[in-house]
């Protein structure tokens, strides 16, 4: 994980021994930002068995035993089409009021990893346009309130679930 990605992160760390956090992507690759919410009740998702995962599952129909107070996705929306079914389930994990953070590649950030995990688009990668991500929070009636931006070559995100 590149140190702009993780500043981001460190924005939002907590230590709450009550707060819960789940990371879909969490397969450690180049870092990770478990430290920041170390002592949360933390569990890391990935398709793939290995570093820092905790789960073996997918983003897109994983569901937590209850709902969780945040979401995190690290640098993995690049690198699968289905980034937005997976964000949308993001969102529908939270508790009222939780709070979804991400970061991924956006314009001008050469590749970087291609998709590995799914046999029918192995290869596949592309980076994100902000507007496609805000247009994803905007018309998702779980969320309540949302920021997307860029910074560099990273977006950036947090979405905030509807608190009814």
């Amino acid at each position: 994980m590149h140190d702009q990605a993780y500043q981001w992160f460190a924005k939002f760390e907590t230590h709450a021994p009550d707060t819960t956090v789940i990371e879909v992507g969490s397969k450690i690759v180049q870092g990770t930002i478990r430290p920041l919410f170390e002592g949360t009740r933390y569990v890391g998702i990935d398709p793939q068995a290995g570093d820092g995962v905790d789960v073996v599952a997918s983003g897109i129909d994983y569901t937590p035993d209850a709902p969780v107070d945040i979401v995190l996705s690290p640098e993995m929306a690049e690198h699968t089409p289905f980034w937005r079914e997976i964000f949308a389930n993001c969102i529908a994990m939270l508790k009222p009021g939780g709070l979804f953070i991400a970061t991924m590649a956006g314009p001008g950030r050469a590749p970087h990893g291609v998709n590995i995990d799914d046999p029918d688009k192995r290869g596949w990668y592309a980076n994100i346009e902000p507007g496609d991500l805000a247009y994803v929070f905007a018309f998702n009636d779980l969320v309540e309130d949302y920021e997307v931006d860029q910074l560099g070559e990273d977006v950036r995100c947090w979405a905030r679930k509807c608190a009814e």
